[in-house]
């Protein structure tokens, strides 16, 4: 797609001017044999290199100017600005102008890893609104390459920086989340049972990209409430209960979760679940294990 090439292209053009903080030509994967389908990554400069984490002791935790955000970015980590047709934070009052950034991961997961940072100048803590369940899906579905995916950490579930963002990277590898089995526990809302981690479970296949937005952004905000931290994911796969069929969909999982306080130390855990994680998707910094992984 058009939005593909021009994300990608300016994506390249920043790994040659030396935007990021790492290159990712040492990074290695394999498949971990069994239906789970794990992908292992090990990613020793991600470990390393990226910036370290601000301390997160709550999922009320207000967003702190003097602390780094996305305003802080230099102009070179901006990929595009998205400016949808109609702006809608789920409440009832004047539409407004915002600017949606998509920007480069100075420390990158995977190849293309991109931001997206809604609303950029309002101040919104890490916590998910309409507006950002929305554009997230909107960019997702911009994409054609169905190995697009899109990340989202609350507060107290591993996010690194106060500041609403989520993660967008492409994994070409299949996961077994894409096809996984759910259980139907309501009206347009699932429950992943397949998996070792159960998940609520969405699917734009029969609705609207705005009622999906809508269900999700319920959900979550619901967790958030109720101080419950969680992890959401995004991905192309097979439309839930049809496997006799290539059908096709977009399937949304929302992981609740005990929460995990982080106090700067993130980088020194020997594992962190996080959203990449529970997809199946598992990166790894520490070379001892690494190289025990790789063997």
């Amino acid at each position: 797609s058009q939005f593909e090439k021009m994300i990608l292209g300016g994506w390249d053009r920043a790994m040659q001017n030396g935007v990021f903080r790492y290159s990712l030509h040492e990074m290695r994967s394999r498949v971990v044999d069994g239906e789970e389908k794990f992908i292992l990554q090990l990613n020793l400069k991600r470990g390393i290199e990226r910036r370290k984490p601000e301390s997160i002791f709550s999922l009320k935790q207000a967003f702190d100017p003097q602390k780094f955000n996305f305003t802080k970015v230099k102009t070179e980590e901006i990929l595009c600005e998205l400016c949808p047709r109609e702006e809608d934070d789920g409440s009832i009052g004047e539409r407004k102008r915002s600017k949606h950034l998509v920007l480069v991961n100075v420390s990158p997961l995977e190849y293309g890893h991109i931001l997206l940072v809604p609303d950029v100048d309002s101040a919104i803590p890490q916590k998910l609104t309409y507006t950002a369940v929305k554009l997230a899906l909107d960019m997702l579905m911009l994409t054609e390459n169905s190995g697009f995916r899109v990340g989202f950490n609350s507060l107290c579930a591993l996010a690194s920086v106060n500041h609403q963002h989520l993660h967008a990277w492409y994994l070409q590898e299949e996961l077994k989340i894409e096809s996984a089995e759910v259980l139907e526990v309501g009206s347009g809302l699932y429950q992943m049972v397949a998996m070792p981690t159960r998940a609520l479970a969405f699917q734009l296949h029969g609705c609207s990209p705005e009622v999906l937005a809508r269900r999700v952004y319920l959900a979550a905000n619901h967790l958030q409430q109720k101080n419950i931290a969680h992890n959401l994911y995004m991905t192309r796969g097979r439309v839930f209960g049809d496997t006799a069929t290539e059908s096709s969909t977009v399937r949304v999982f929302l992981w609740p979760r005990k929460p995990v306080i982080v106090s700067g130390l993130m980088e020194g855990r020997a594992f962190n679940v996080a959203v990449a994680e529970l997809a199946g998707q598992v990166p790894m910094y520490g070379k001892s294990i690494g190289d025990w992984c790789f063997l």
